[in-house]
């Protein structure tokens, strides 16, 4: 599927069952694949712009690192608890 209208359809399907991480690493495999101007084509096709593109493609070719090590977002990140933010929040 090196056409655009391939690749479209392809990632029509597949897109909603991905989570934020694999859908960076198939848009690079993608990318990848097709060669000079991949990136671009592949931003186009599925939205994604070309430095999350560029940045799965830096995944895919660091080997040292096992996918199930790799973490989606950065450990500590993300909005802290109410409970740890605001300790006394819950007393009565």
């Amino acid at each position: 599927m090196t056409t655009e209208a391939g690749l479209k359809e392809k990632l029509l399907y597949v897109w909603p069952y991905l989570n934020e991480r694999s859908r960076r690493v198939l848009a690079a495999a993608e990318a990848k694949q097709l060669g000079r101007g991949g990136i671009s084509l592949v931003s186009r096709d599925c939205g994604l712009s070309r430095v999350t593109i560029t940045k799965g493609i830096r995944e895919l070719a660091n080997e040292d690192e096992s996918p199930s090590v790799i973490r989606i977002r950065r450990k500590g990140a993300g909005r802290q608890s109410l409970v740890s933010a605001k300790p006394d929040c819950w007393r009565n």
